[in-house]
């Protein structure tokens, strides 16, 4: 497993075969997705690199653009990424529109096509974990104002918690 880190800088030094995918943020290193990812890709037999890139805010434009000349088949984005991932995609599922966040893109046919897992997949490990769905919950999000507690805020007050409390340190960002 490549534990490198790379940068928009070093992106040209990611070979174009097997298919590369990535974990995108800033900062990255601590990730684990690239282990987690591999073992998936290796269950079904999919022959295919996972790396992490670390890209600022300013910079996703330019490092998208490059990773879609390289070749990637897809990325899975993280703090402080996905609400600009957003607004790079050419089509959203229903959850990403909802969250305005996007936190799996998948490149396809020359197409950024953004999703958010977010909020399902929460409520899916609460269900699995604690045998309870999100409606029967009381419960408070701790930072909603980025784009997993936005998601997770808009996701529990769609399912219909018995009870949402939102705490942020600032009432703007936890106001939208």
């Amino acid at each position: 497993m490549d534990d490198r880190v790379y940068t928009l800088e070093t992106l040209e030094e990611i070979p174009s075969s097997p298919t590369p995918y990535a974990v995108l943020g800033h900062p990255v290193a601590h990730s684990l997705s690239p282990g987690f990812q591999l073992a998936a890709f290796a269950a079904i037999g999919k022959d295919a690199q996972y790396v992490k890139i670390d890209v600022a805010p300013e910079e996703l434009p330019a490092a998208v653009e490059k990773m879609k000349q390289i070749g990637f088949g897809g990325w899975n984005i993280t703090v402080p990424l996905k609400i600009e991932m957003h607004d790079l995609c050419d089509e959203l599922d229903d959850q990403a529109k909802l969250f305005g966040a996007v936190n799996t893109a998948v490149h396809q046919d020359g197409k950024i096509i953004g999703f958010n897992t977010d909020g399902i997949g929460w409520a899916n490990g609460i269900r699995e974990d604690f045998h309870v769905d999100v409606p029967d919950l009381r419960i408070m999000i701790l930072g909603a104002g980025g784009g997993a507690g936005r998601a997770l805020a808009k996701y529990t007050a769609q399912q219909r918690a018995e009870r949402l409390v939102l705490v942020n340190r600032t009432f703007d960002k936890v106001a939208e």
